[in-house]
């Protein structure tokens, strides 16, 4: 079956195998040559031959690259022709001519056509998607993303921006190039919009860049968790038999905690006790007398009295018990204070021993109060 002249079979095959995308510009791309037989003359990326299907390369792939060329003596191309076919354009240069016909002609009846066409080339930079339903204005989150280039993220710098009205006004994440890494932890700001964007761009080339393709949710307050303990903090050091002040805050009523709350505290991975059998009410904050216990995992929660749900839990914190002798500990209250230096004062001869004084201020400043019994000032 000749439709016409052609070249010879060995340089029909070496078309079939060479794409020549040069011509190509990275924003040209069409869905049908993601279709691993289409550069070899598939072009309606289907099999076809009886019940069995089995050829790659048959009937309709010949009509429609011939509905291209029928009653022309001129090359379809792109743009600007609108008989051109892009699923008939086999070596992707953005024409359908004689070189296109030879692939099919070579490739036609046969049941060997490999599946071996290249698709869509990545884009240099790609930003992952948040998988998150929304943010939280004020939590930190880590934004990641990918680079294709020869040597990745570890050879380019970025510049990262983000919208929270649909692209369009943009601000800067950092005013700083970020070298090196394809990963900044983002401190989110505390603003709602459900048209939030972020894009990434190569510090050097501004072409090079990336954006969202859907738009994610920043929450200045989340419904579902809306209450958060500030205080003990992550590995903080909490004195036995002592009183501490337990903080939290509450976005529903612009953090003034309006609401009632109930507390709870776990000892070593124990039961949950009640800080208080009675809630807190319109109030931020609670002065807890920590139980005479020595724990290296302590947690506490704190929930919305009306709706146990709505509930909040610290990161692990130590108690710990005054069990050795501090230097400058006077009262025995495992701190050092003025209640301390007041009864050395009253206590020193007329000439003051300046070397324990020195020692107790060492203490004091270097260990912190309470006193941390593994420091060493």
């Amino acid at each position: 079956m000749e439709i016409i002249p052609k070249p010879t079979l060995a340089l029909a095959f070496a078309l079939s195998l060479v794409l020549t995308t040069a011509s190509i510009s990275d924003d040209i791309w069409f869905s049908c040559w993601d279709c691993p037989y289409q550069c070899h003359g598939d072009a309606d990326c289907a099999a076809e031959g009886g019940m069995m299907g089995m050829y790659r390369v048959y009937i309709h792939d010949l009509e429609i690259i011939m509905s291209v060329w029928s009653g022309k003596s001129w090359p379809a191309y792109y743009p600007g022709d609108w008989n051109y076919n892009p699923c008939a354009d086999f070596d992707r240069d953005l024409d359908v001519d004689d070189t296109d016909v030879a692939i099919l002609e070579f490739w036609l009846g046969r049941t060997d056509v490999p599946a071996d066409c290249p698709g869509r080339p990545p884009d240099p930079i790609v930003l992952d998607p948040i998988p998150e339903e929304f943010l939280l204005g004020g939590f930190w989150y880590t934004i990641t993303w990918q680079d294709n280039r020869d040597g990745g993220c570890s050879a380019h710098s970025y510049r990262l921006f983000y919208s929270t009205n649909g692209g369009d006004d943009w601000l800067e994440v950092d005013a700083n190039a970020i070298d090196n890494t394809c990963r900044y932890d983002w401190f989110v700001p505390i603003v709602t919009s459900d048209q939030c964007l972020l894009a990434v761009y190569d510090a050097d080339d501004a072409n090079v860049t990336d954006t969202l393709d859907e738009y994610f949710t920043i929450l200045e307050c989340s419904p579902y968790a809306p209450i958060t303990l500030k205080s003990p903090t992550a590995g903080q050091s909490v004195l036995a038999d002592s009183d501490f002040t337990i903080t939290w805050s509450d976005c529903r009523s612009g953090d003034d905690c309006t609401g009632s709350y109930k507390l709870y505290y776990q000892i070593d991975y124990g039961d949950w006790l009640p800080v208080d059998t009675n809630s807190v009410d319109a109030a931020c904050s609670y002065d807890w007398h920590v139980p005479s216990v020595s724990s290296d995992q302590s947690l506490l929660r704190i929930e919305d009295a009306g709706n146990p749900d709505l509930a909040n839990v610290s990161y692990p914190f130590h108690i710990y018990e005054c069990s050795q002798t501090i230097v400058g500990d006077l009262d025995g209250s495992c701190y050092v204070d003025f209640r301390d230096y007041a009864g050395l004062a009253s206590t020193m001869p007329p000439e003051p021993d300046f070397r324990l004084i020195s020692e107790i201020a060492d203490h004091w400043c270097e260990c912190g109060n309470p006193h941390d019994p593994a420091c060493t000032p």
